[in-house]
């Protein structure tokens, strides 16, 4: 009955110390028990198994002290053990009703419950009860502030205590429940505990070490210190201290400390490192210094990358196997997300000491998101993460499909629900043949059952009732038979770690929902309510593995994993404000409300300064890990670009390695032998190797490596083809086959001026358009472009209307004009309200601010027409087969195209020598009108549609082509400017420009607005214009029918129509690519120009 110390410092042999003693007793078959923490217990086991050749409950026992509370536990037959669902459900409970004062508005925060749940469970570690706080509280000697927290948290816990007692048992009183069962139950006489890898004891673990050592033959505790007062080893002195405290009061003798000096495991520098890492002054190594290494990376995922590469060139010897090897990561959530595709590219077996937390699982989140779905009113991004989970029926082409419809539609609630308008909706899609029927059936196998699930939960009703709504509807859809397809598949490919996750994850989702019944299933919720209280249960489980493969390599953090029998460690992320980690922040319980507890008896966690030494020594354990190598990296920016800085420690490193220089990957190095350091598995390779290749065939050096590696994928995977596809590969496209085209652009075919322009602007855009129809997956809004349709629309109705209803331009008037534009406000909105969108407040209010702007610029248009002498001669004047018919281009070989178009309007004036018509195109945006665009057939249309209505009648003449700016003009002015002044300006910024004949009888039938704007033309410019135009189109015509699609979109003035193209994530086009290049168009003078056509010189 007493308590023996085992001194040393880190691989001193402490544990070899302790296994000897086991094997001493086994030979004597005397029983001994090894505890050690729970992350620890699979090494343990197999570590003294090794040793001692059997364990055995009879014999030696490997426990923690979670084995030996769940022991007590079963023995003792308590099986109502509450889960941490339960607890968490509970304390979100007593928080929602508790009336708090310090903390009422902190009260109302996401993640206040977690926080005072944790703060419960340190209580019950360090034994304090809510009476020994209400009693301080009371009587002590502390501030307001502080007296009004502590009674805040009394409150709490001490609800938290009855309700926990009501339901069962709580596993935080475990450990004390088994002191008190060691204390009178059970006979230890004849057995020996050894605890080791142990840094401290919470007061719960202190109270059954001290049970055991009054009951046990004897307890031998194992610490990392050499029994000096040394800063470096303050919390094990702290931890020596308290179990000397414990042995003077219980009257348990504490034999004299072993102290072992001698250091087994390190060497060289190692052992000079463990040494000397935290005295100060420090002392100098004055060897080489080779078995420890400092690099620097570009990012984390470098640092992975470079890590990776070491770690397979360290095994392809043979001399280390993977099990030899472990990783210390700074920050897991940093590192954990790169070393998996890593390692895994790299064939690099792996374990990750990390637990999982269930709210993260998908399965998990797709169950909180049906009932997201019915909170956020089913919200397309809800219902789509929803279908697409792979959790539901459906067709998934079909699914996509409907998506894009709902996306463009801004598809609301009751458009699912109601069959009326989702009929509507279907109706009023452009579907292919059978895609309707695919998309109602979605909506009669999917949507509908979770609609009527969501119409049993409606309202207020019992926890109870909305868990058993929700566990049949999950039953319904066959969740468990989803989840069994998985685990099928993991199997199949042998991914174990994520059969297991699925294997738990069902009876997760159903203690989830049966933890909620316990607790609070006669309470009446919303739904709301619910979904707060279900991921509650949720965020309290967490899954954690143990490895499946003794050849691992050991990867985790520097406060929690353990890691034994290692001969190199890589240890990763050591930059400044993460190595060492910054202070803990958040906590209810702060360093002076623990230090104003402390003077009154209640020990609390560790403060902040404590921490700091606990850092510190977390620190040395981590550099004394590996017997052999030690290889320390850091990263010179995060993943977000920002600069980081290394941590303070390697500066230390350098004082005491004078030879040890940070190794950079900013240079790299070009010999021989540092670059066999790329050559690892064969997808890392093959990557580095094309890089290499890629440098040479631009000119640059490479080292004879790479043309071994080259040489020997092409020996054994044919790899010279593929590498010669890959270097000759281009994305430029040439030409279609005829046969193929004919299918698209038949002999006689028809098209439009839009899409020629398209296809003179880049032929391969046009192809991806109007051959392939590729679309861009639109979400619903009112842009800029639709509202400029909407306003172009309206002027055309508007003018048809007029003409209908007996007005013209001279007779119309303001209310008519203002009533006309009301009522098509109104059908516009609510088309977009028939067609299943929501519009909100403001887009109303937008749209119909549009009323101003409408007038405003069909004014300018009446004032155009009765300041002049033309006359409007139609409105959305037709050139098609069943009105002034087809724009005909022969093209040879018993080809033909057919040009079909619109004319927004065309005026007439009745002149001496004819009908002098001209055309008038509504534009909206900074539209400039550009002979040298029309010359280079990007902008023909207004041309091409005057040329076709001239042509059309015997009598009609050239007269213009103009377009109309609608828009809502924004310019300087100031407070000077009067009305007439601000309705000038207004009419100059929206005067008509184009090209218009410059005679002087059609200037003076014109207005002298427009006559002012236009560039004027001889009437031999626009018959030589109409026959360029003509053998342009015809050009292009004939192109189109050879299914030319080359990548050659034009440049003019450093201006691209790929500038404004939504196909460049398709087309990949690249001046720097082979076979990527413009059509570099001249900038022409008027005068040039017609030159250049055989027209006249230009009037102007």
């Amino acid at each position: 009955m007493a308590i023996q110390l085992i001194y040393g410092r880190s691989g001193y042999g402490k544990t070899g110390y302790i296994t000897d003693c086991i094997s001493t007793r086994l030979g004597k078959g005397k029983k001994s028990v090894l505890a050690v923490p729970e992350q620890y217990t699979h090494i343990a086991e197999h570590k003294l198994l090794s040793s001692v050749g059997s364990i055995s409950p009879e014999t030696v026992e490997v426990t923690s002290f979670n084995k030996m509370i769940s022991r007590m536990e079963s023995a003792n037959g308590i099986t109502d053990v509450l889960s941490p669902m339960v607890k968490n459900i509970i304390m979100a409970d007593i928080i929602s009703y508790t009336e708090l004062e310090y903390f009422s508005k902190m009260s109302k925060l996401s993640g206040f419950s977690d926080v005072c749940l944790k703060l419960v469970g340190e209580f019950k570690k360090y034994r304090v009860s809510p009476e020994m706080l209400d009693d301080i509280c009371q009587n002590g000697k502390m501030n307001p502030r502080l007296q009004m927290k502590i009674a805040d948290i009394v409150k709490v816990y001490t609800e938290y205590v009855r309700r926990i007692g009501e339901l069962g048992f709580n596993s935080d009183d475990g450990a004390t429940l088994l002191a008190e069962k060691i204390a009178t139950d059970g006979d230890y006489s004849e057995t020996v505990f050894f605890f080791d890898e142990f840094t401290s004891f919470i007061p719960q673990e202190l109270e059954i070490i001290r049970q055991l050592a009054l009951k046990a033959e004897d307890v031998y505790i194992t610490l990392c210190t050499d029994g000096s007062d040394h800063v470096l080893f303050a919390p094990i002195t702290d931890t020596v201290d308290k179990i000397k405290r414990m042995c003077a009061a219980s009257g348990i003798e504490l034999k004299q400390p072993v102290v072992l000096r001698e250091n087994r495991k390190h060497k060289g520098e190692l052992a000079f490192l463990e040494k000397n890492l935290f005295p100060y002054p420090k002392g100098v190594y004055d060897g080489d210094c080779t078995d420890i290494s400092i690099t620097s990376a570009a990012t984390p995922y470098e640092e992975t990358e470079q890590t990776a590469r070491r770690i397979i060139s360290l095994c392809q010897g043979g001399k280390y196997r993977f099990k030899d090897i472990g990783i210390i990561c700074s920050d897991m959530g940093t590192y954990a997300p790169f070393i998996k595709p890593v390692f895994e590219k790299h064939g690099i077996p792996y374990f990750i000491d990390e637990k999982s937390p269930a709210i993260n699982h998908p399965i998990v989140s797709f169950v909180l998101n049906i009932i997201d779905i019915y909170i956020n009113d089913y919200r397309t991004d809800n219902v789509f993460a929803f279908l697409k989970s792979g959790l539901c029926d459906g067709d998934e082409d079909s699914i996509y499909v409907l998506e894009n419809y709902c996306r463009s539609t801004n598809m609301q609630k009751s458009t699912w629900v109601n069959d009326e308008k989702w009929n509507t909706l279907i109706s009023k899609c452009e579907l292919k043949d059978g895609e309707a029927e695919k998309l109602c059936s979605i909506r009669d196998t999917v949507i509908k059952p979770l609609v009527s699930f969501h119409d049993s939960i409606k309202g207020r009703h019992s926890v109870s009732h909305i868990c058993r709504k929700l566990y049949e509807y999950l039953v319904s859809i066959g969740l468990v038979s989803h989840i069994e397809q998985r685990l099928n598949l993991f199997e199949k490919e042998q991914d174990v770690k994520h059969g297991e996750e699925y294997e738990k994850i069902w009876n997760i989702i159903i203690g989830a929902l049966d933890a909620l019944n316990d607790v609070s299933g006669d309470k009446t919720v919303n739904v709301g309510n619910f979904r707060t209280l279900l991921q509650t249960a949720f965020s309290g489980y967490s899954t954690g593995f143990i490895p499946t493969s003794l050849d691992n390599v050991s990867i985790g953090n520097i406060t929690r994993s353990k890691m034994d029998n290692i001969k190199i460690l890589f240890v990763l992320g050591v930059n400044d404000g993460v190595f060492p980690a910054p202070p803990v922040t958040g906590e209810l319980i702060g360093d002076r409300d623990k230090s104003v507890l402390a003077d009154g008896g209640i020990e609390l966690s560790t403060d902040s300064k404590t921490r700091a030494f606990f850092e510190r020594f977390f620190m040395y354990s981590t550099f004394t890990v590996p017997s052999e190598f030690l290889f320390i990296s850091f990263s010179r920016s995060d993943n977000s670009a920002r600069a980081l800085r290394p941590s303070f420690v390697l500066s230390d490193f350098q004082r005491m390695f004078v030879g040890l220089k940070i190794e950079s990957d900013i240079i790299e190095s070009t010999d021989d032998f540092s670059q066999m350091d790329y050559i690892t598995a064969q997808a890392p390779t093959l990557e580095k190797m094309i890089e290499k290749i890629t440098e040479y065939k631009n000119g640059g050096d490479i080292s004879p490596v790479w043309l071994d590696v080259y040489d020997y994928f092409c020996r054994n995977f044919d790899f010279g083809t593929k590498l010669d596809e890959y270097y000759s590969y281009t994305n430029a496209a040439g030409q279609i086959d005829r046969q193929l085209m004919e299918q698209f652009v038949p002999d006689e075919f028809y098209t439009t001026i839009s899409r020629l322009q398209r296809y003179r602007s880049c032929r391969f855009s046009y192809f991806l358009e109007y051959i392939l129809k590729l679309e861009d997956n639109k979400g619903f809004d009112i842009t800029a472009m639709d509202t400029g349709s909407f306003v172009h629309g309206v002027i055309e109705r508007l003018c048809r209307d007029m003409d209908k209803d007996g007005y013209n331009f001279a007779t119309v008037t303001d209310e008519y004009i203002y009533g006309k534009i009301d009522l098509f406000i109104e059908e516009f909105i609510k088309q977009l309200t028939d067609n299943s969108a929501y519009i909100s407040k403001r887009k109303m209010y937008l749209i119909r601010r549009l009323r101003g702007s409408i007038f405003r610029c069909f004014s300018l248009i009446r004032d155009h027409i009765n300041n002049s002498r033309f006359e409007p001669l139609g409105y959305e004047m037709r050139f098609d087969d069943d009105n002034i018919g087809c724009i005909e281009f022969e093209l040879g070989d018993g080809r033909k195209a057919k040009v079909t178009g619109v004319i927004d309007r065309s005026d007439v004036y009745h002149g001496e020598n004819g009908d002098y018509i001209r055309v008038v195109d509504y534009k909206t945006g900074n539209k400039v009108f550009s002979l040298n665009d029309v010359f280079y057939g990007l902008d023909i249309q207004l041309f091409v549609y005057l040329n076709a209505l001239v042509g059309s009648n015997s009598n009609y003449r050239y007269g213009g082509a103009l377009y109309f700016k609608v828009d809502d003009p924004i310019f300087k002015a100031d407070n000077k400017w009067d009305e007439d002044k601000t309705e000038k300006e207004i009419a100059s910024e929206l005067k008509m420009k184009g090209l218009m004949l410059g005679e002087e009888e059609l200037i003076g039938a014109t207005d002298a607005v427009t006559a002012s704007g236009a560039k004027k033309a001889t009437y031999g410019n626009f018959v030589a214009l109409d026959k360029h135009l003509r053998r342009v189109i015809k050009e292009l015509c004939k192109e189109m029918t050879e299914g030319r699609i080359d990548m050659r979109p034009y440049n003019k003035k450093s201006f691209s129509p790929c500038q404004w193209c939504g196909y460049k994530s398709v087309c990949g086009f690249d001046v720097s690519k082979k076979g990527n290049d413009y059509e570099y168009i001249d900038t022409l003078k008027d005068e040039e120009i017609w030159d250049s056509i055989g027209g006249e010189s230009n009037v102007d």
